[in-house]
């Protein structure tokens, strides 16, 4: 099996391309300026411009990493490069709407600071000013397909705010797309952060409603200071609290990171009596969930984790494999499908996964299970792109959207994709595909 040729911002086609993409720059050029025409046409492909939406022999035309034309045997402009893609497929590049990137551990001796007085209390932390880079994951995600990312942090309960980043390679400042657009809860805590409270499920969601009141009242006791004209010592500074603010208002959401359908229903109920804006990262048990699930519209990011098959090589080693393990083996690759037949809006993410090598796989499987391709391209497209506020230049091929491109060779979701990983600045990195 063979991977993917990916055009991430034309890096396959013009060094720097990517940069395009950013309507101006603060830091001054060192050395020569790059001044390329950034002008290209890709011509005879097979272009789907959206989800269910085909262009046969297409042609798309991109002007500084900007899609200026999109259209069937549309004649290459004067001075474009072409780029004959006959044979080929070229989709929309994938968005990850719960990436594991460039978080980075906690820093050694714990974090320092106004901190919570729970050190598994970090809502103050941010994806964007704490980002460190990771070429390598970077390099992987793109292998997949994806373009684009919400970067999420992993450490604490509260965890912090999500950024979203795109995946080419330049700068960080170029990268950053929307800064803090979430703010991130899971029900595990982190060891790294020490062992103490909590250290039950009950501790967990303690904590949680504790912290939410406790945001409230630094909100109101903050302001009610301000307006008493500062006569009195103020309530101690917490970067934790004050940065929960947009959230207890419900102006910013939270996305909670489940484990189990407990979690979910845990995370649903907490959201209800706090007014909060949630969103859910999934365990891959929704199926177990259809009838909650219905009719509701929170953002469910749904990922492709599947369980390996329980040890039944003899008869003892069966007898260690439960019912329900069995049941959640066989059933867990149809989570999406259930899911899109329920009519439930969801995205997905490699979130989970032990090696980003499993999720075009895994993919194909959720599809040879009952996800339709179209279902699957929205999850991967449209639908992320919606949630996280990046639709007008992201998550479809038109006119004015950015030019994040994935070019195959066959089908991207079934076995006959095939092709080369090509990275930015026009060079060719070769990899073996998934």
């Amino acid at each position: 099996m063979r991977s993917f040729r990916f055009l991430l911002g034309l890096g396959l086609l013009a060094a720097g391309g990517l940069e395009a993409q950013q309507t101006s720059r603060i830091e001054p050029v060192t050395g020569l300026r790059s001044n390329s025409t950034g002008y290209h046409a890709l011509v005879g492909a097979r272009v789907v411009t959206a989800p269910g939406q085909v262009l046969e022999s297409g042609t798309v035309v991109i002007r500084d990493g900007i899609i200026t034309a999109v259209g069937r045997n549309l004649a290459p402009p004067a001075g474009a490069r072409v780029w004959d893609l006959k044979g080929l497929t070229v989709y929309p590049g994938f968005i990850d709407a719960h990436a594991d990137i460039g978080v980075g551990a906690v820093p050694q001796g714990g974090d320092v600071g106004p901190t919570h007085w729970n050190p598994q209390v970090r809502a103050w932390f941010s994806t964007t000013a704490n980002f460190k880079d990771d070429t390598t994951r970077r390099a992987a995600l793109r292998s997949n397909g994806f373009a684009t990312a919400l970067v999420v942090p992993k450490q604490g309960i509260f965890r912090g705010q999500a950024s979203v980043m795109n995946l080419g390679d330049v700068g960080v400042r170029e990268r950053v797309l929307r800064p803090d657009i979430v703010q991130s809860i899971g029900f595990q805590r982190s060891l790294q952060l020490g062992g103490g409270y909590p250290n039950s499920p009950m501790g967990v969601i303690a904590l949680m409603e504790q912290t939410l009141m406790d945001a409230d009242w630094y909100i109101r006791a903050r302001d009610a200071w301000e307006k008493g004209g500062r006569s009195v010592l103020p309530p101690e500074t917490s970067e934790a609290l004050q940065s929960l603010a947009t959230v207890v208002r419900g102006q910013q959401p939270v996305l909670f990171q489940t484990e189990s359908e407990e979690d979910y229903l845990r995370a649903y109920k907490l959201a209800g009596e706090y007014k909060l804006v949630p969103w859910f990262r999934g365990s891959g048990q929704e199926y177990r969930l259809l009838d909650q699930l219905r009719g509701r519209t929170n953002p469910l990011i749904l990922p492709l984790n599947f369980p390996d098959a329980p040890n039944v090589s003899n008869p003892e080693a069966a007898l260690d494999a439960s019912l329900a393990q069995l049941r959640h083996w066989y059933l867990a690759p149809t989570n999406p499908a259930q899911l899109a037949g329920a009519n439930i809006p969801f995205a997905l993410t490699t979130d989970g996964l032990s090696s980003l090598d499993q999720f075009l796989p895994n993919l194909r499987i959720a599809i040879a299970r009952g996800l339709t391709p179209d279902r699957a391209l929205e999850a991967l497209t449209t639908v992320p792109a919606r949630w996280l506020g990046i639709e007008r230049t992201h998550g479809t091929i038109a006119a004015g959207k950015v030019a994040n491109l994935v070019v195959a060779e066959g089908d991207i979701f079934t076995q006959d994709a095939a092709g080369g990983h090509v990275g930015g600045g026009g060079r060719a990195a070769a990899r073996s595909g998934p």
